[in-house]
């Protein structure tokens, strides 16, 4: 494959592409992550997304590509009214991975992002401390910090939601985040498995929401 800005030359849609490149790079970061064995249940989310960015930086298709996968990236409000005295409160996004691509004469930046947040099936106690992580709550957050997040407009929409199953099973942990929003009366919006032979080892999942709106999301079993 060449690089990433003669390779869009042709392709309509540059974004998509690029997305699809995006997967490529976490589906193979995420298998040589699980190979070194490096992750355990006690990790926060904080500390598997640099593990997983270090992967993917240094995939030979990041480098061949000019692409750069980094952390924490402040997110610009476009209805900002006072953007100097607000940048300390921007939202940030786990993880942004950026490029360049050719759209007919001009070269165009392109990113994509993706925000994680931890997931268990079951609740579970960390070494070393007296109280349980409650499943339920951290699907809760799931729905409140994540996928909401998206709705509103608070991240991007072209956002993979990324949950990292600590605990149990990636069907139990999505069943616990369909029983959280069916609390909040919002059944029709439950996940459902989604996925996608070109990337066997991640598992996705697709949620359908008010106004035809859709969310990707990807689980990652650890």
């Amino acid at each position: 494959m060449d690089n990433i800005g003669i390779s869009l030359l042709h392709i309509q849609d540059a974004a998509q592409s690029f997305k699809m490149i995006c997967f490529r790079l976490l589906n193979q970061a995420y298998f040589n992550l699980m190979t070194q064995h490096e992750v355990n249940k006690d990790w926060e989310e904080n500390a598997i997304t640099e593990k997983i960015v270090d992967c993917m930086n240094i995939l030979p298709e990041t480098k061949k590509n000019f692409i750069t996968v980094f952390t924490e990236k402040k997110l610009k409000l476009h209805n900002a009214t006072s953007p100097q005295s607000s940048v300390n409160n921007l939202p940030r996004i786990d993880i942004t991975v950026g490029g360049f691509g050719w759209n007919f004469d001009e070269i165009e930046r392109i990113a994509y992002y993706m925000e994680a947040k931890n997931l268990y099936s079951q609740n579970f106690k960390k070494t070393g401390r007296s109280n349980s992580i409650s499943a339920k709550a951290y699907a809760k957050r799931y729905v409140n910090t994540g996928v909401d997040h998206i709705l509103n407009g608070y991240y991007p929409y072209n956002t993979l939601l990324l949950g990292y199953v600590l605990v149990g099973t990636i069907n139990d942990a999505i069943e616990i985040i369909n029983q959280a929003l069916d609390k909040e009366l919002r059944n029709s919006e439950n996940l459902a498995i989604s996925n996608n032979k070109d990337f066997p080892n991640l598992t996705f999942g697709l949620s359908h929401h008010p106004s035809n709106k859709n969310i990707e999301h990807c689980f990652l079993l650890f």
